[in-house]
């Protein structure tokens, strides 16, 4: 999940309409797959209360309840769902790799520049990795994953 923009809560604001926090969750399936469209058993749409944007408060800390109300509604999902996402090491290997290859190459109608797409995947000013390989010693490392 990408950090919500400030630009929202000012839109909100300026407009004077309420911003309804929206997740779209795709449930990845629990085996490796051979194509891209076995890759999901569904699709949740979640929304989440209106949330009023205020002059009297800060566009930035306003924005930051958004990102935390969406984070939460996204947990939510995964309790309901029963998807660990808390940690890498959770991850079996060789599901990831393969989901990931499929989601990155053979998407249709869609492709994944690896290197532009993480200079936008940032946390608290800090660049996070978007995709693991396993290396040629079997090991699960940090790194872009290549055809």
């Amino acid at each position: 999940m990408q950090d919500v923009k400030a630009g929202i809560a000012e839109i909100a604001l300026i407009t004077g309409k309420v911003v309804v926090p929206t997740i779209f969750e795709y449930v990845e399936v629990d085996h490796v797959c051979k194509k891209e469209s076995e890759l999901y058993k569904k699709c949740i749409v979640s929304f989440g209360k209106p949330v009023i944007i205020s002059a009297d408060k800060g566009l930035f800390e306003q924005t930051e309840n958004l990102q935390k109300i969406m984070e939460s509604m996204r947990r939510d999902i995964w309790e309901q769902e029963n998807i660990h996402k808390n940690a890498l090491s959770s991850e079996d290997m060789e599901r990831y790799v393969n989901h990931t290859y499929l989601k990155k190459y053979k998407a249709f109608g869609f492709t994944y520049d690896s290197e532009w797409e993480s200079s936008y995947l940032l946390r608290k000013g800090k660049a996070i990795e978007n995709e693991y390989y396993i290396d040629s010693h079997g090991d699960f490392v940090p790194g872009i994953i290549e055809m």
